[in-house]
């Protein structure tokens, strides 16, 4: 079963690129994300025939993407939409900006007693950082402050003064990015970046796109182990779960699109079924638990408490993924359609989002070009990502604050003159 799956695995990875030589394409980044999270089904034999024949149907839908895709073409290729003037102001701007994060990040290290408490505390961050909502927040908008400063040095003519001081300032998102202990704080970013610039810029060819998804993933193995252990020993060495496990790659991510699933299989029947309550919590789950002590767990903390355990304690919890979300909600059968009309339906909308943005011109069309990769990436997420956690972070960490920032505050700031705003 693992061979033919791989077989028909490289067979539609194949057809897709016949079909559509864009190597940023929306099949090739579901296929990207499949084998990430599933791709443990290849290699490793599963427990349940189940789990097979629902990563088979995962895997399938990917042609419907493949056949229902088309090519992207953006009116501003290669060109600079910014003058050097709106430039100039823009990179104030954002300077100023940056400022938030970087004063929250100081808070919020000194509010946990110090930077080696912080840095020790990272490995438990779901539990020791409860309560710290709002400058989590603040601390985010870093992330948001750096694609937009990629974008606007991208799209404006070139400067080495300018180019110097965005590299100071995405040493300084590393920084904050590597203090948050999230993979995707610092990975996704450079994600966007390119997609960005294969859009805008220069086309990225095949060879240079997987060579960089191998890097990124690489990359976020070696953090995953590292994260486990940060500490900083009493002679100020840092020390990192690399030295603890002895081991510098984590192989987990290939499995956290089936271990939940895997999880449910044990149970023969879903007794206790939420009825749709975990997706509520994408509502909920904006009040601190300060102020709501009993709101509606989310997918993530029911099927970590109720199924596995809870075998963290309190300070981490296992992802659902679609299908393993829609089978605590509405039981095997209901919850596997539920879920596969939910994919289809996502992927329907962001197509016709797709045709919409094409047609913008000039910066409407950078500003709608630069939001483009969050939902690229972000809609294929919901395969192993808790419902509520992906949709908050799609709709208020990634795109909402970009919206925020770039076209509220620094497009009415700094070119509210030009009437195509």
């Amino acid at each position: 079963m693992m061979g033919y799956l791989f077989f028909l695995f490289s067979f539609i990875v194949l057809f897709a690129f016949y079909k559509n030589k864009d190597p940023f394409s929306p099949s090739k980044v579901y296929l990207v994300i499949f084998f990430t999270f599933f791709g443990e089904i290849f290699w490793l034999e599963q427990q349940y025939i189940e789990t097979y024949l629902v990563t088979l149907v995962i895997l399938l839908f990917a042609n419907v993407i493949i056949f229902t895709e088309k090519r992207i073409k953006c009116s501003s290729f290669g060109q600079s939409v910014f003058s050097k003037r709106e430039s100039k102001r823009f990179i104030k701007i954002l300077w100023l900006l940056t400022l938030i994060p970087l004063i929250a990040q100081v808070y919020f290290v000194n509010e946990l007693g110090g930077l080696i408490h912080f840095v020790s505390s990272v490995g438990g961050r779901v539990k020791d950082w409860q309560g710290f909502g709002a400058i989590i927040f603040l601390i985010k908008v870093m992330n948001v402050i750096s694609y937009i400063y990629f974008i606007v040095l991208l799209k404006t003519p070139k400067s080495k003064f300018k180019t110097s001081l965005y590299l100071l300032h995405f040493i300084l998102f590393i920084i904050i990015a590597l203090l948050s202990g999230s993979r995707s704080n610092l990975l996704w970013n450079v994600v966007f970046m390119l997609i960005f610039y294969h859009y805008s810029s220069k086309q990225v060819n095949i060879l240079h796109a997987f060579l960089g998804f191998v890097i990124v993933l690489t990359v976020a193995m070696v953090v995953g182990v590292a994260r486990e252990g940060y500490s900083i020993e009493d002679d100020g060495n840092l020390k990192s779960g690399i030295d603890i496990k002895g081991k510098v790659l984590e192989m987990a991510n290939f499995h956290y699109g089936l271990q939940s699933l895997e999880k449910l299989l044990e149970f023969n029947n879903i007794s206790d079924r939420k009825y749709g309550a975990t997706y509520i919590t994408v509502f909920t789950n904006l009040v601190p638990r300060t102020i709501w002590p009993e709101k509606p767990d989310t997918g993530g903390v029911i099927i970590t408490k109720e199924y596995f355990g809870d075998p963290f304690g309190g300070f981490s919890n296992y992802t659902t993924g679609l299908l393993p979300e829609g089978i605590i909600n509405f039981g095997f059968v209901v919850g596997c359609v539920f879920s596969a009309f939910f994919l289809l339906l996502i992927y329907l909308i962001f197509f016709k989002y797709l045709n919409y943005f094409q047609h913008l011109p000039g910066k409407k069309g950078v500003i709608a070009l630069g939001a483009y990769p969050f939902f690229l990436t972000s809609i294929p997420a919901y395969l192993y990502a808790e419902f509520t956690t992906n949709t908050i972070s799609l709709l208020l960490f990634k795109y909402g604050l970009y919206l925020i920032v770039f076209k509220v505050v620094i497009t009415k700031i700094t070119i509210r003159r030009n009437n195509n705003f």
